[in-house]
């Protein structure tokens, strides 16, 4: 109950309350052993400190929760912490080590049947690849993830993949594509 209040909060905005929840429920799930549970509130918190502005602090929580996902094998946690490390790498400037990390989640994901997962983490990848200055590696990524985003109806997801795709145009000084992105 206080990791899923702890989710709510964080979602509603109040991450000082939502981190008190995370950091009880962490307790607790420590004392009792649960290894699954500590991963899945290290993720929360370490989302939670990114809210607020620590990417250190959260990349932390995110590489134990990595640590304890890899002890106990299961995959589908294992990309989630991957990627969420694959973007505080990108953030901290190692674009080589996000990268990685991306592609290794993709394997995982694409093995698994988790496409709309996988297009997450194209699209992140391909935002890496815009901000590190590489447009036309980003534009198949973008491309691809948009495809399943709709056929996901993930409107939201969506919405981004086309404000990418529109920054990558300008990027490569395709104007009039950029235009038409804008406008979907």
């Amino acid at each position: 109950s206080l990791t899923n209040l702890g989710s709510l909060l964080e979602e509603q905005g109040d991450l000082a309350v939502a981190r008190k929840y995370d950091e009880e429920a962490l307790a607790i799930d420590n004392e009792l052993g649960e290894k699954g549970a500590v991963a899945s509130i290290q993720n929360n918190m370490g989302d939670v400190l990114v809210d607020q502005g620590d990417l250190s602090g959260g990349k932390n929580f995110w590489e134990q929760s990595l640590a304890l996902r890899r002890e106990l094998g299961n995959e589908s946690d294992m990309a989630e912490s991957m990627h969420n490390i694959a973007g505080a790498l990108g953030e901290q400037g190692d674009v080589a080590g996000a990268q990685k990390l991306y592609d290794e989640a993709l394997v995982i994901r694409s093995n698994r049947g988790e496409l709309g997962n996988v297009a997450g983490t194209r699209l992140s990848k391909a935002e890496l690849m815009l901000e590190s200055g590489s447009p036309v590696d980003s534009e198949p990524l973008i491309r691809s993830a948009l495809e399943q985003f709709k056929k996901e109806k993930q409107v939201q997801q969506e919405v981004c993949a086309h404000a990418d795709l529109a920054q990558t145009f300008l990027q490569l000084g395709r104007l009039a594509e950029a235009r038409a992105e804008i406008g979907q």
